[in-house]
């Protein structure tokens, strides 16, 4: 019996889809780490956007109970 040379190599096929799977999976811990530092990096500048906010006054609202820039705050500052 003749091997085709258009038939694939079973072996090559493991070896070649294990290759594969290590350069993914080393993808995959390097996009964790980066997501990692990347969520670190916003809850540090979200603590210091909160600060930041509670370090001025609190703005005055008009009769209707409007605060001049409100519609663009993506939260309001709760403060006791």
């Amino acid at each position: 019996m003749t091997h085709d040379r258009h038939e694939p190599d079973g072996t090559a096929a493991g070896v070649f889809l294990a290759a594969q799977a290590a350069v993914l999976e080393a993808r995959a811990h390097l996009l964790r780490a980066a997501l990692d530092t990347v969520d670190a990096r916003m809850r540090e500048t979200s603590e210091k956007l909160r600060r930041l906010r509670l370090s001025f006054p609190a703005p005055e609202a008009d009769e209707a109970g409007r605060v001049r820039g409100e519609e663009y705050a993506s939260t309001k500052d709760v403060r006791a």
